[in-house]
């Protein structure tokens, strides 16, 4: 055989046009679906309450004289929803998409939740020594309510399907396809899409960014409960240990004082500089060893 021959064997083909176009088609059909379902069933969940609290002639002047399963189901109905639109999810995942849900490891999860955790809580210290945040009721006097334990769970059920998605629908497959560092920016820019970071200021919006490509590198280091662990821990402690955004359920409650650019005060630590540099070091050196 001549050497241009074998040259020319060795040279793979180029990808027909419509092959690529086959290739994109898929994660993108599956997230469009993903989008379907999740706020068609919120959607269409948030219209069936409205119209039972209405012929049950429950509003918020009136829901204190309701009988106690009406009260319940008025105070909860978000958290319902909520439950409602992850189970969906998970099934459009598994069952529509294939997604293969790992064997629960407690290690991995344990360890990443924690790290969650101490990332809200040392934030929160660091600005409660500086004065620039403060507790709304004292530190000895914690509200400690039967509720927190099921949005313990609901928030563990929201963060897994949602990775679930992001990572074992979406970054599986762009990985497979087109490589690890692709897979990262699509995962990314879904879970930018799926938690709003669209709808805020500049910094939470580079934060959340910031948090997907750390979930993505998380699943692609250590597996899919690496992220869902540290999504957990954090949302737990941000909401409903420090009362951002966790109403009054939370047991306690932070309001800003003063530099809001780095803490940001009210609107919660993921508005703010600080968790920004800590973030993007954390990304960093996820990166470097992945490298």
């Amino acid at each position: 055989m001549s050497k241009s021959k074998r040259i020319q064997q060795d040279v793979p083909p180029k990808p027909r046009r419509h092959m690529l176009r086959k290739d994109i088609f898929a994660p993108v059909a599956a997230v469009a679906g993903f989008f379907l379902v999740t706020v068609g069933v919120r959607l269409g969940l948030g219209a069936l309450l409205r119209a039972l609290f209405a012929a049950w002639n429950l509003r918020p002047d009136t829901v204190a004289r309701a009988p106690g399963w009406a009260r319940t189901l008025y105070g909860w109905q978000g958290s319902i929803v909520t439950l409602i639109v992850d189970a969906a999810a998970m099934l459009y995942a598994v069952g529509v998409c294939k997604a293969r849900l790992p064997r629960p490891d407690i290690k991995k999860a344990a360890s990443h939740w924690a790290a969650g955790v101490a990332l809200a809580l040392v934030s929160a210290a660091v600005f409660l020594i500086t004065d620039s945040l403060r507790l709304q009721w004292p530190l000895n006097r914690p509200r400690l309510t039967p509720g927190l334990l099921p949005l313990w769970a609901l928030i563990l059920l929201t963060t897994l399907a949602e990775e679930l998605f992001t990572k074992g629908v979406v970054y599986d497959r762009v990985k497979r396809r087109w490589g690890a560092v692709w897979a990262v920016i699509a995962s990314t820019a879904l879970f930018f899409l799926t938690n709003g970071g669209y709808s805020g200021t500049w910094i939470s919006a580079v934060n959340v960014a910031l948090m997907g490509a750390y979930c993505a590198l998380c699943h692609d280091r250590f597996g899919l409960w690496a992220p869902v662990g540290f999504r957990w821990g954090w949302s737990f402690a941000a909401m409903f240990l420090l009362g951002q955004g966790g109403g009054d359920r939370a047991v306690y409650r932070l309001y800003g004082v003063s530099e809001t650019l780095l803490t940001g005060g009210d609107a919660g630590l993921v508005y703010g500089l600080w968790v920004t540099a800590a973030l993007a070091l954390v990304v960093g050196i996820m990166m470097r060893r992945s490298r």
